[in-house]
């Protein structure tokens, strides 16, 4: 008799669906972004260049390469983070940077070297979750704690007038999942999970213009 692997507990099952529809976009997007290649190809042999460039190129470009740096911060923030995996931190800094552009937020990485994977998975779950409470922007740093025992991380957020939900905050800094979740946060519930499997503790503080998480 052969023994059955265990069923994948909600949490993790989450994750095997979002690292499947990270993994199944990447194609798409690329023949995207090689088709973009050779229209700029085409256009550079027509007087003119009108045929694949100008400005509608150009926001063709702008927008596969914000789906790109979405798409891989969904990834690492959703998808599946096995212990002993690393997440490179090049490619964290430039998909929060490429995802970040154009916009009134700013995230700031300040973590040295490429941390483990399941630690930028719920970092960046939180900062999604600082996210919700800077409507009208501002800007999100994640760096080590210097107050804080070895490997304990801090996130700062601040911004004018910030919008706080507390059902959320209390659910995820408490030991059940915030209720009354919509599809825009479904990220606190899926960070009280990643916080209980990595036995961390977070500590929030909610002001009026700043919020610090230490985790």
């Amino acid at each position: 008799m052969t023994n059955r692997p265990a069923d994948p507990v909600p949490g993790e099952l989450a994750a095997l669906v979002g690292s499947r529809i990270c993994h199944d976009l990447v194609n798409p997007l690329g023949a995207i972004g090689n088709g973009l290649e050779l229209l700029g190809i085409a256009a550079a042999g027509v007087p003119g260049g009108a045929v694949g460039g100008g400005p509608e190129a150009a926001l063709l470009a702008e927008s596969l390469a914000l789906a790109r740096a979405r798409l891989q911060l969904f990834r690492l923030a959703y998808g599946a983070a096995a212990e002993g995996q690393r997440a490179a931190r090049a490619e964290l800094c430039a998909a929060l940077a490429a995802a970040q552009r154009g916009s009134r937020l700013a995230v700031d990485w300040a973590i040295a070297g490429d941390p483990p994977r399941p630690r930028a998975k719920l970092a960046l779950l939180l900062v999604q979750c600082a996210e919700t409470a800077l409507p009208r922007g501002g800007r999100i740093s994640v760096a080590a704690d210097p107050g804080g025992p070895p490997g304990r991380w801090r996130l700062d957020a601040a911004g004018p007038r910030l919008r706080i939900e507390p059902a959320h905050w209390a659910g995820l800094a408490g030991p059940e999942s915030p209720a009354g979740i919509g599809p825009s946060e479904v990220q606190f519930p899926l960070a009280a999970m990643e916080l209980r499997r990595q036995r961390c503790r977070l500590v929030a503080d909610l002001g009026p213009d700043r919020l610090v998480l230490q985790f």
